[in-house]
């Protein structure tokens, strides 16, 4: 085997997306969107010079970070330790000083109702072992989302052709109520690209959180192309306002002309008539976003790698949640990537615990829970090492407490 840093663009990615680990942390593209780092793209060849291994890293400050690499057959044990030592000599002599890897493999990838009885991965122990083995100190099975870079949980939705199908009663119940209550759900580009930025301001503001501004949205797009999935769902209140009195109207005509022929076709048209004045009750409480036609309800950027794609950002206007909205543009983003090849579509990171207050939702599509190992760090410089694990997060605690004393005051 060779140990390579200068793999080229195309034979890296050519590996990379026709893994079946592939993930967007290790596609190429994602050195442009990291732009304030540094990278180094490393491989490891077999006797016959085929790519085996491949590992990108962002560098920055002395911190070498392998997010959700290196990309490998991880029941190759004798690769991972002939990776593992030979990245170390590398960081060394590149003057690196703490290398951080967190694999893609997973512990446990179960479906959610039989996730906590799951058995855990049959490669579990020669995985630990290689690390140890290279002086790797694994973080340990960490407990919260926050004590890693990466979350250590996800949830992923295993996507077959006929998915859809496949998705709970009341799950495809909700996607046909989003049709029934108006709600329109569409792929959109960069010239629509504000009406996603919306929505995700509206999240930021409910949740009293910072994430991402529309120049990061757009840098993403025009690095990604066409493996962008951005989906915004609206409602034209107008319309729906004037739908719903108009069947009513026509529905009270229907029922003096029925009247005592048929009770119960009368007590049928009554409840139809009953189901859209509350729809008009609901609909008469929105208001509107300045003096557009239609309204924003929610948005999703999802990015694809390969057989995998991930939901980054979701975000939705709150005073549409009683309409199914998101329902329909999780549906949609999944359809889409489900042509596209994807076989794999996480919606992103949950708490550790599983008690996740957006897991009620994500359960609804059926999706397993992926458990992943955690963080290994290999230290280069104590002193580093020291200041990473201690003084950073101490000096962020004390940002975070006067922060808050500050909102306080």
């Amino acid at each position: 085997m060779k140990f390579i840093d200068n793999i080229t663009v195309d034979k890296y990615d050519e590996f990379v997306n026709s893994a079946p680990n592939a993930n967007i942390l290790q596609s190429s593209k994602w050195v442009d969107v990291k732009k304030e780092w540094n990278y180094k793209r490393l491989a490891v060849l077999d006797d016959n010079d085929k790519v085996i291994a491949t590992a990108q890293l962002l560098i920055r400050s002395g911190l070498w970070y392998l997010n959700r690499g290196p990309i490998m057959d991880y029941s190759n044990i004798e690769l991972l330790e002939f990776f593992l030592d030979n990245i170390k000599a590398y960081a060394r002599k590149n003057k690196a000083k703490m290398l951080k890897i967190d694999i893609p493999e997973p512990i446990r990838n179960a479906q959610l109702q039989n996730f906590r009885k799951s058995e855990e991965d049959s490669k579990k122990m020669a995985i630990l072992s290689a690390f140890e083995k290279a002086k790797f100190k694994h973080k340990g099975f960490t407990s919260y989302m926050s004590d890693t870079i990466q979350p250590r949980f996800e949830v992923v939705k295993v996507l077959s052709d006929n998915f859809i199908n496949e998705l709970p009663k009341d799950t495809r119940r909700l996607i046909r109520d989003a049709d029934k209550k108006f709600v329109v759900s569409r792929r959109i580009g960069l010239e629509n690209l504000d009406d996603f930025v919306y929505a995700i301001e509206c999240t930021e503001k409910r949740k009293g959180i910072s994430l991402r501004n529309k120049e990061y949205f757009e840098n993403m797009m025009k690095v990604f192309g066409e493996d962008i999935i951005l989906y915004v769902s609206y409602i034209d209140l107008d319309l729906a306002l004037n739908v719903c009195k108009e069947r009513i109207e026509d529905l009270n005509k229907q029922i003096e002309e029925v009247k005592e022929k048929s009770p119960k076709k009368v007590h049928q048209l009554k409840e139809q008539v009953v189901s859209n004045e509350k729809l008009i009750e609901v609909f008469s409480k929105f208001e509107k976003q300045g003096d557009r036609k239609e309204q924003i309800i929610s948005g999703s950027f999802t990015v694809r790698c390969g057989n995998y794609a991930e939901m980054i950002y979701a975000g939705m206007d709150e005073q549409f949640l009683k309409l199914p909205a998101q329902y329909k543009v999780y549906a949609d983003s999944m359809t889409v990537a489900r042509e596209m090849g994807v076989e794999f579509f996480s919606s992103g990171g949950i708490e550790n615990s599983l008690e996740d207050s957006l897991l009620l939702f994500k359960s609804k599509f059926n999706p397993n829970v992926v458990e992943h190992y955690g963080e290994f760090d290999y230290a280069i410089s104590r002193s580093y090492q020291f200041m990473y694990d201690y003084a950073l997060p101490l000096r962020r605690k004390v940002l975070k407490t006067m922060r808050n004393i500050f909102k306080k005051n």
